[in-house]
């Protein structure tokens, strides 16, 4: 509806001319039969109903109904104006951009410090303490890494705080 309220659609022979909201086009909208078609790429894939389809039986709603049709603009128009945005405090961002990794590692650091250990096999190699498995697992799929990334991160870790197992094998 917001297309619809903020740009001009025109009908043009038997097609509605919805501009696309990036503004580096137009689609052609045919309305009948329902559900209508249009010659953006997201109906070609999927032959389902679009917002410039709907942006278009809107408009041809508004033509329709003139009276109702000015109202109903306004009341879009003050809804698209309320929109807040806030500034950005670029320092600030910064800040927390550089020191977010050394954060998360002390914080979850703490959280599986306190994490239990499971009983120790009796045979095989011998296992990684619990604490730091949940420790490289979780901070793997917090960095979306590869694993010997993450091994990698795990000997700084194990570099910072002595209490941690010697071997992840």
């Amino acid at each position: 509806m917001e297309l619809a309220a903020t740009w001009k659609i025109p009908f043009k022979g038997n097609v509605w001319v919805v501009p696309s909201q990036s503004g580096s086009g137009v689609y052609n909208v045919e309305l009948s039969p329902e559900p209508g078609t249009c010659t953006c790429a997201d109906f070609r894939a999927g032959a389902i109903k679009c917002k410039h389809i709907y942006a278009a039986s809107y408009a041809q709603m508004r033509t329709k109904n003139t009276g109702r049709d000015a109202a109903v603009s306004e009341e879009l128009k003050a809804i698209a104006v309320k929109r807040k945005t806030y500034p950005q405090v670029w320092p600030a961002y910064t800040r927390a951009q550089i020191n977010e990794k050394d954060q998360f590692q002390v914080f979850l650091c703490a959280l599986c410090a306190g994490v239990g250990e499971l009983p120790r096999k009796t045979k095989g190699r011998p296992s990684m303490p619990l604490k730091d498995a949940l420790f490289c697992c979780t901070f793997k799929v917090w960095r979306v890494t590869s694993s010997l990334e993450d091994h990698v991160r795990f000997r700084e870790r194990r570099r910072l705080d002595s209490s941690v197992a010697r071997s992840t094998h």
